[in-house]
């Protein structure tokens, strides 16, 4: 007496992870195209908190960025010019702190105002960064969520 196993829907199964294999790279740039939204967000939060003054001038050299292959998302400044000077200078001095221009010594009764050598970064990029672990691990659970729920239906 030969005994057997009988599987059936396996075929059925085996087309719904090929078919999900295919639709998984977009899925995967959707998920980079939202946590991109989500830092942007998140960085001009943070540069608002820092710079309590601020025009938002900075903010708005900010631009989120997807890779061509949707394979990572990241937040960076526009590569575009402000008043001669690239947009990606001006937010390196204003996260990461600045010299500040002595005077050139050419007037007779000149007084330097300030008496700090260097402006103070605002390391609104590290601010912005603490919640990201947690952006990305929703990202995932919800990629994760849809997979079960196509493979269920």
């Amino acid at each position: 007496m030969a005994q057997s196993i009988k599987i059936s829907g396996l075929d059925e199964f085996a087309k719904d992870l090929d078919q999900l294999r295919d639709r998984l790279p977009q899925k995967r740039k959707e998920a980079h195209q939202r946590l991109s939204r989500k830092m942007l967000s998140q960085v001009k939060n943070a540069l608002r908190e820092k710079a309590k003054s601020s025009s938002g001038k900075i903010e708005s050299f900010q631009e989120g960025v997807v890779g061509s292959g949707g394979g990572y998302a990241a937040v960076r400044p526009k590569s575009d010019r402000y008043e001669g000077y690239a947009m990606g200078h001006i937010t390196n001095a204003v996260e990461n702190g600045h010299a500040v221009r002595k005077p050139s010594g050419s007037l007779k009764n000149y007084r330097p105002r300030g008496k700090h050598k260097y402006v103070i970064g605002l390391a609104f990029y590290s601010a912005a960064g603490k919640n990201l672990e947690k952006m990305a691990l929703d990202e995932a659970n919800r990629i994760a969520d849809e997979i079960e729920k196509e493979l269920k239906g």
